[in-house]
């Protein structure tokens, strides 16, 4: 009887709370900044993977660019991730970089806390890859 109890916990458990799926470091896009540029009735984004690299010195970092270009932020970003294998990681988000007026629609559509908020009129691209 109490095995059956127990067996019947263990799947009632296994159902009401979902293990997450598993994925490998590999397999995640870590993104560090975001460039966000609107020019002629488009969005361009850029993204920027940030790629740790074991080395008997320490950790050393290679950086991976993504460019998607459309009408809206979200088909923009929407393109990236269509054009990629990988799984974007957001949450680690540090740098965000624009020239519009405000970024708070920005920031809510893509769902991101950046640490620092860049309004630039200047070339984006050459900014991210300084940061």
């Amino acid at each position: 009887m109490k095995k059956i109890f127990i067996l019947i916990l263990i799947i009632l458990g296994g159902i009401i709370f979902k293990i997450p799926e598993y994925k490998e470091l590999n397999q995640l896009a870590i993104i560090e900044s975001i460039g966000l540029y609107y020019d002629e009735n488009n969005y361009v984004i850029y993204l920027r993977e940030i790629i740790p690299i074991k080395s008997d010195e320490g950790i050393n970092y290679e950086y991976k660019y993504y460019e998607a270009k459309a009408e809206s932020i979200k088909k923009s970003f929407d393109e990236v991730v269509k054009n990629s294998k990988k799984k974007f990681y957001l949450k680690r988000c540090q740098n965000f970089i624009t020239n519009l007026n405000s970024s708070d629609e920005a920031l809510k559509i893509l769902n991101i806390e950046p640490k620092n908020i860049f309004h630039s009129t200047s070339d984006i691209d050459k900014l991210l890859k300084e940061l």
